[in-house]
């Protein structure tokens, strides 16, 4: 539901189910040339937040699992980036 919502926020979105390592996972994302990152673990489900990290400085911060939210959040960070 919130990989639907971010992108029809228009916030460009790809999820990874494949039993990688956190590493593993951040490395095929800075490849794939992402600013920024949603991670949900077990301990975020269960809190309702999700870490979004900014790839360029790898800033994390904890956001509701909102797609209004998180659509704020990376906009508030690409402006700080300008």
């Amino acid at each position: 539901k919130l990989m639907h919502e971010l992108r029809s926020s228009g916030i460009r979105a790809d999820m990874d189910l494949d039993i990688k390592s956190l590493k593993s996972q951040m490395k095929q994302a800075d490849k794939a040339g992402a600013a920024h990152v949603l991670i949900i673990g077990e301990q975020e489900l269960e809190e309702h937040k999700a870490i979004l990290r900014d790839m360029a400085t790898k800033e994390q911060q904890r956001v509701a699992m909102d797609a209004a939210v998180i659509g704020k959040a990376v906009e508030r960070e690409s402006r700080s980036m300008a």
